[in-house]
């Protein structure tokens, strides 16, 4: 899934979003972030598109510039869940911290992201069973950063990827 379907706060917004045409990508362009303070950036698939009877893993695909901040010590927090589960386990479930560049002290307690053979990240969002059961239509996945005293750049994002777990 392409940046162009995500919901990318401020994404149309070229003073904190710039497009671009990467050869590495295989779309004609992609969202470079220039600076927000506000990061965040959701989707949503529709499951009955999917393989039944399979876990799926979600995964965010980005490269970080030469040119960033925070992104390596700041965490991110990150979501999957099928819509509605925030109504039935309350707001936030399911969610967890990861970071998007490797620290640079070294200190892995959070996941964080790891470089492809492609030459772009991939950090794992989470995961879902489906099922093809009533009520678990659409799956939603996340990222947010949204302190507001800290402001982020630096990050370009090739999309969504949704890949079978195997077992």
């Amino acid at each position: 899934m392409g940046a162009r379907r995500l919901a990318i706060i401020w994404g149309s917004s070229p003073q904190y979003w710039q497009w671009i045409s990467l050869r590495s990508s295989r779309f004609s362009e992609v969202p470079e972030l220039k600076l927000v303070w506000w990061f965040e950036i959701k989707g949503r698939i529709e499951t009955n598109i999917l393989s039944l009877q399979a876990t799926y893993a979600v995964y965010f695909v980005y490269k970080l510039s030469w040119h960033r901040y925070q992104f390596h010590e700041k965490p991110v927090t990150v979501q999957v869940n099928f819509e509605g589960d925030d109504e039935i386990h309350g707001e936030g479930y399911g969610s967890r911290e990861v970071l998007l560049g490797p620290p640079e002290n070294g200190n892995m307690q959070l996941p964080c992201g790891v470089y492809r053979g492609d030459g772009w990240m991939e950090v794992e969002l989470g995961e879902f069973f489906n099922d093809g059961g009533e009520g678990h239509g659409v799956v939603a996945f996340s990222l947010m950063e949204t302190d507001n005293y800290t402001c982020k750049f630096g990050v370009i994002v090739e999309g969504i990827e949704l890949r079978p777990k195997a077992g």
